[in-house]
């Protein structure tokens, strides 16, 4: 991605050279989102992608920034003075080439729902592995039904470097499905013009 520019005080454009990858996590800070927000704002900087999780006080957040170098020094004591039992905070610089592979990555994501099975579970997570899919989030939720069976909903975010054979990794899903009552929903790769395809392998 070629990075634009972000405007700054009396709308003069800020080139956005740096980029940072932010963790966050602690407990009971329920504003932390909008703090960060605030203060990155403030020095002029942007969101390039983040994936925030809260269960009940604990949360975990990681954000991919992009701010000008100016500016950078300065945000990370900002957040730093903010540190305390409750929040922490961790910075990582992006090199050049670590945000080009970022940037050049191709991402799916994955919708998996039906009766919970553990094994299946571990056959999925081996094979996005082995077709080179980096699993960058997982989001679980598991309800009984009328019948006290569990039924279990996951959202998955992967991404890869490599070039993906989309059929195989279909073919593989049907496979591992078959005779199971479970669906996979896989949100095919972006296109170069942004679009999204859509299908479905049970």
């Amino acid at each position: 991605m070629n990075l634009d520019t972000n405007k700054g005080a009396g709308g003069r454009s800020v080139k956005l050279d740096k980029e940072i990858i932010l963790t966050v996590y602690g407990n009971r800070h329920e504003s932390i989102l909008l703090t960060i927000s605030e203060i990155l704002y403030r020095f002029k900087g942007i969101f390039l992608k983040s994936d925030f999780n809260r269960i009940g006080h604990q949360f975990s957040g990681l954000m991919h920034i992009a701010i000008n170098h100016m500016y950078l020094k300065p945000f990370i004591a900002c957040l730093d003075s903010l540190s305390s039992f409750n929040v922490r905070f961790d910075t990582q610089i992006l090199q050049k080439q670590e945000s080009q592979e970022l940037q050049e990555q191709i991402r799916f994501n994955f919708e998996v729902w039906g009766e919970e099975d553990s094994e299946f579970r571990l056959k999925l997570m081996q094979l996005l592995t082995r077709h080179h899919l980096v699993i960058e989030s997982v989001k679980d939720s598991i309800k009984l039904d009328a019948s006290g069976i569990a039924q279990f909903n996951s959202q998955i975010s992967v991404a890869t470097s490599f070039v993906v054979d989309e059929q195989e990794v279909e073919e593989d899903l049907q496979a591992l499905t078959e005779g199971k009552s479970i669906t996979v929903m896989l949100l095919n790769q972006e296109l170069a013009d942004g679009e999204l395809d859509l299908q479905e392998a049970i």
